[in-house]
């Protein structure tokens, strides 16, 4: 029986350090776990977006971004008004 409660204060005392250094250190292990995320889906962004951007720009021309206005031209026809016929 002593080996038992010795086994088992053991098990408890182990279980309570954890939990204390988890609840002091938790949030910094957590932290730097979401900034090494952060920094992984970062370059897997910046990755496919370069290659996206390389295949678009291959054998095409320079786009204006502003577009040039529309003009109009002046043999656009004759405007010709429907009336309804019951």
């Amino acid at each position: 029986m002593e080996s038992f409660l010795k086994t088992f204060l053991i098990i408890l005392l182990v279980y309570l350090g954890l939990r204390i250094l988890f609840r002091l250190y938790g949030p910094l292990i957590l932290k730097w776990f979401a900034g090494r995320l952060a920094r992984r889906f970062e370059r897997q962004f910046e990755a496919y977006q370069s290659q996206y951007q390389d295949e678009s720009f291959q054998g095409s021309k320079a786009v204006d971004p502003r577009p040039a206005a529309r003009k109009k031209e002046a043999d656009q026809g004759e405007y010709i008004e429907y009336e309804e016929i019951d």
